[in-house]
């Protein structure tokens, strides 16, 4: 299994985590918490992780989404075989 992480993704998580730590610090680690279970999630269970990709006049059956619990972001990735590809 390979995953590949879109080029942008990390540094989004850290601006995303650093604009949250700055309202508190606790805030930036639970955010960070958040995408890492679910980067975990979608590791051990690609298929029935996440939603199809719904972009209102149809669905992507090829990209999934697995939405943030307490934040209003989500995962976009998509898996190729044994390849996933992640993006925020």
């Amino acid at each position: 299994m390979t995953v590949v992480y879109h080029p942008e993704f990390p540094q989004d998580v850290k601006k995303i985590q650093a604009q949250y730590r700055e309202v508190s610090a606790q805030l930036g680690v639970r955010f960070r918490t958040e995408v890492d279970m679910a980067v975990g999630l979608i590791k051990a269970s690609p298929s029935s992780a996440g939603h199809f990709l719904n972009t209102g006049s149809q669905i992507v059956k090829e990209v999934r989404r697995r939405n943030l619990k307490s934040f209003p972001f989500f995962v976009l990735y998509g898996v190729s075989g044994i390849r996933w590809c992640f993006d925020l």
